[in-house]
């Protein structure tokens, strides 16, 4: 079956057709979230699953409850991105996603040898063969994964993409004791670099405060 070419605003529904049947794994140790430096709103998730800080004045959806975010820096932004547009100068848009960490452990998936024990840029590039488009890397991929630090002590993986009217940063790093979360930051061509450091404040407040297999009734629809 042939991959749909992965697009930074479709980053997280790819990662939702892969999902397959899940058995509950134990991790321990609970993340510490960190608040921003700039003023901002606590968010709780409607299923009390993730939280995380929102700027002060954005504007922000959450698609699927418990599973899914969306925020942006202003109402236009966020339209923009709805409508698959360009972004405008100074527009910021992040798509916050949550995945449980057998999903990768899966025997379905075992061929890949992802390796989810690694730090976290070395598990972003063993789980790059997922977006491959007819056998090569999908076109809008810029550079290899590298880590980058979330401020406290925290890491994530980071990819950079690129597409016509947009810039976009993947962050992923562990959230909770057995998630991953997947943070687009969608940008106008060149925006990325002006708003990395407001990316990675809000990555490094976000937890998922429920377990793995919570998660997976969530994505089934349970």
């Amino acid at each position: 079956m042939k991959l749909k070419l992965l697009t930074i605003n479709k980053v997280f529904v790819m990662f939702i057709l892969l999902a397959t049947l899940l058995v509950p794994t134990a991790c321990s140790g609970k993340v510490q979230a960190q608040e921003p430096a700039f003023p901002v709103t606590k968010f709780v998730s409607s299923t009390e699953l993730f939280s995380l800080y929102v700027p002060t004045g954005w504007s922000m959806e959450e698609v699927v409850p418990g599973v899914d975010l969306l925020m942006a820096n202003s109402e236009a932004a966020l339209e923009h991105y709805r409508s698959e547009g360009a972004l405008e100068s100074g527009e910021l848009v992040l798509n916050i996603g949550f995945l449980p960490l057998t999903l990768f452990q899966e025997q379905a998936l075992a061929h890949l040898k992802i390796q989810t024990d690694a730090s976290p840029e070395v598990f972003l590039q063993s789980i790059l063969p997922m977006f491959l488009v007819e056998g090569e890397p999908a076109g809008n991929v810029v550079g290899e994964p590298v880590l980058a630090s979330l401020g406290d002590g925290r890491e994530a993986g980071t990819l950079t993409f690129s597409k016509e009217g947009r810039d976009g940063l993947i962050l992923v790093f562990k959230a909770g004791k057995d998630v991953f979360a997947f943070v687009s930051v969608i940008a106008y061509p060149g925006g990325i670099v002006e708003f990395q450091k407001t990316a990675y404040q809000v990555a490094a407040g976000i937890t998922y405060d429920g377990s793995g297999s919570a998660l997976y009734s969530k994505l089934n629809g349970k």
